[in-house]
């Protein structure tokens, strides 16, 4: 039997060493963070993708995200609760800056697109079917200048061509707004503050100058929402005019994480940034970020998933704590969730941090080990 040379024993270990490599860019890469769209299939953390199918309404049959039990969203303009109607009016749409003409009266038009998901058109009763899609996220005052959104809905790179507007609603059952006064469009000029991970998702965006059209909405800046409690969302799910959704069985279900907590909301991936109000006082909880499948294929047209309103494991909204101080400008960023209904100990390592830590261990060992290789070959 022959015995390996040193080039043999070196390109044995380099092959040892390049999956030990392999195995630690596994264990590294996110398990549960997808940040894909949400369009048809699986878990959604990232804008809505428009379908840039121009919206034609004659071409329209008469007649959207997950929905758990009875689909609770409705248009601002069927809202009768004044305080809701104030909260919708402070929620504003994420949409291109090309988007919108200058029509040279002090107006812009906003280009709007047929309703479609992967390029399938909605099945007979699909809710909305008829409506326009523009906006690829939704944001919300929270200051004088100041607008939350979710962190994977815009960076600092996205400032000069994203614009926020407010008032893309239905003003009845046929009649989209897409018409905007110059006091409803505004552009972002600093990215004041940003997290995106698997625990934290905010963005909170100065404008260039104060938001006139509505009032800010408050935070919540300490402890946190205790599970069982009523809450809704307010946004544009798959990018369609604004949509109100508080159903009597919408509650807090989990908020046992640290950054997010969850509930059984109907909303869709151009929820992403939607502000979630306590139901009771109309404190806004969180941030909507991530959610369950939001529809089903079927033939030739989409369906929204509708799954029951008791699943624990719903949709992930990211906690108002982690973020209020970056508004408001005082006092620590909360970082914890432990207090009010929150079950972990302070201080107590997620999952994902647990994850982390051993990926950077082995990533360390196995790159000691390479070296010695290349040591042991230079003395062969």
């Amino acid at each position: 039997m022959s015995t390996p040379n040193g080039a043999d024993r070196f390109f044995s270990k380099r092959a040892v060493y390049t999956l030990l490599l392999f195995f630690c860019g596994m264990i590294l890469m996110p398990t549960a963070w997808t940040g894909d769209t949400g369009t048809a299939t699986g878990q959604w953390s990232g804008r809505t993708e428009l379908s840039r199918v121009p919206w034609d309404q004659k071409s329209l049959p008469g007649g959207g995200k997950v929905v758990y039990g009875t689909d609770d969203r409705i248009d601002v303009y069927q809202e009768t609760d004044p305080d809701r109607l104030a909260w919708a009016a402070a929620t504003c749409a994420l949409t291109d800056s090309y988007a919108l003409t200058n029509n040279g009266d002090g107006t812009y038009t906003l280009a709007a697109y047929a309703y479609e998901i992967s390029g399938y058109p909605p099945c007979a009763g699909e809710p909305f079917a008829d409506q326009p899609t523009a906006a690829w996220c939704t944001g919300f005052k929270v200051g004088d200048d100041i607008i939350a959104t979710a962190g994977h809905c815009i960076g600092e790179g996205d400032l000069s061509s994203t614009r926020f507007v407010f008032g893309f609603d239905m003003q009845d059952a046929t009649t989209p707004v897409l018409t905007f006064n110059a006091d409803q469009i505004y552009t972002g000029t600093e990215i004041i503050a940003r997290e995106y991970s698997s625990t934290h998702d905010f963005t909170i965006v100065r404008v260039d100058r104060p938001i006139t059209v509505a009032a800010a909405l408050p935070l919540r800046t300490e402890g946190s929402v205790a599970v069982g409690t009523p809450v809704g969302v307010i946004g544009h799910p798959s990018g369609l005019p604004k949509k109100i959704a508080f159903g009597a069985n919408t509650l807090v279900r989990d908020n046992s994480s640290r950054g997010y907590f969850t509930a059984n909301t109907d909303d869709y991936a151009g929820n992403s940034g939607s502000p979630v109000f306590n139901a009771l006082d109309g404190v806004v909880e969180g941030i909507l970020v991530r959610g369950n499948q939001d529809y089903n294929i079927e033939g030739s047209c989409f369906l929204s998933n509708v799954l029951p309103d008791n699943m624990v494991q719903s949709e992930e909204i990211s906690k108002s704590v982690t973020f209020a101080a970056y508004v408001y400008g005082e006092g620590e960023i909360e970082d914890s969730c432990c207090g009010g209904a929150c079950e972990c100990s302070p201080g107590m390592p997620t999952p994902e941090g647990l994850r982390r830590s051993l990926g950077d261990l082995l990533l360390i060992g196995a790159s000691l080990m390479v070296l010695a290789a290349f040591g042991s070959r230079s003395r062969h």
